[in-house]
């Protein structure tokens, strides 16, 4: 790692963006285009050199500095808000890891495009606040859509791209699977077994009727009604203890499938099947939600619905950059088929 050198009891000055170019041989714009990622601008030569130079002097971007004169930030605001509840020290709440991967594919591919993130995940109420005080270029809210939006929008002048909600909002960019499809996917896969006692496990589908896994409800069970067929319901939250918790409902219903709001669920409902002498999937069959790496790790390995995250994650960073890109856009999603059906 390089480090500031002292001089005669004082810190050397830090090089500057000038410093480069001039030790690159180039202009201080051409600096400035390969630090911001606009590498269409530059041969790969001239990156080459901007980024030996860079290397050789210790350069560090200032993007405090950028921000306050008034420069692009390259930062993009991530809001995941009340993920852990009210209070994010509560030591018994579980955070679903579908959250995980889609933030590091979203950090990747953000990387990639030259920004960065600038993750919130405290109290939804605070949430605008947060956005209001930082110099961002975008915002992706995941999950939710604030009533005061539009003050949001008047004030900073922001891209704002929603990311799985089906809230409508005048002006403002969304991002989300087709939920009520993969309802369906699923649904059809247990009929196509021989499954006739389903049920549905997971959200709070009357409370969030705008939410993702009620609109996966919806699509299974218009399903199962196409078929004659009356779908269970056990609302829930998204976790592995609340689908371990359902196994003994599941048990005295006499249920023989499940379709489950999301992966989590899905492993701790089987767990729980197994210690009540269940098998999956001979006695009940189960399908998840999301094709998180659990999915393929848990024994016998979940059929489940996949999102494409690695495409939402690059949707969600057209959303942002393209002027173009429009102002939704829904990815199809797909059945994977494993072990548990």
């Amino acid at each position: 790692m390089a480090r500031t050198k002292r001089v005669d009891g004082f810190r050397a000055p830090k090089p500057t963006i000038v410093d480069v170019a001039r030790h690159a041989g180039v202009s201080a714009a051409t600096v400035s285009y390969v630090l911001n990622g606009r590498f269409s601008q530059v041969s790969e030569k001239t990156i080459d050199k901007v980024r030996l130079a860079v290397a050789d002097l210790g350069y560090v971007k200032n993007l405090t500095a950028s921000a306050l004169s008034g420069r692009r930030s390259n930062l993009i605001g991530v809001l995941l808000p009340d993920v852990l509840g009210a209070d994010s020290r509560n030591e018994q709440a579980e955070l679903n890891p579908f959250y995980g991967e889609f933030i590091f594919l979203l950090e990747a591919e953000a990387r990639a495009r030259g920004y960065a993130l600038c993750l919130y995940a405290g109290r939804q109420k605070d949430a605008v606040e947060f956005l209001l005080q930082r110099h961002l270029e975008a915002a992706a809210l995941i999950g939710f859509c604030p009533p005061d939006l539009q003050m949001l929008l008047d004030r900073k002048g922001m891209t704002l791209v929603v990311y799985d909600s089906f809230r409508a909002h005048e002006g403002v960019r969304f991002v989300r699977t087709d939920e009520e499809r993969g309802g369906a996917l699923a649904a059809e896969h247990l009929l196509s077994r021989g499954r006739r006692k389903p049920l549905f496990l997971g959200g709070y589908m009357a409370e969030f009727p705008d939410h993702p896994p009620a609109y996966r409800f919806r699509g299974a069970r218009k399903v199962f009604e196409q078929a004659g067929l009356s779908m269970e319901v056990l609302e829930g939250p998204t976790s592995y203890s609340a689908g371990f918790e359902a196994a003994e409902t599941a048990v005295q219903l006499g249920i023989d499938c499940v379709v489950a709001a999301a992966d989590i669920i899905a492993a701790g409902l089987m767990e729980g099947l197994r210690q009540k002498g269940r098998r999956v999937p001979d006695d009940v069959a189960v399908t998840g939600y999301d094709n998180i790496p659990i999915s393929r790790h848990i024994r016998p390995q979940l059929t489940t619905v996949d999102q494409r995250l690695p495409e939402k994650a690059a949707a969600l960073m057209a959303s942002i950059e393209e002027e173009d890109a429009g102002e939704l856009v829904v990815l199809e999603p797909r059945l994977v088929v494993r072990q548990s059906s």
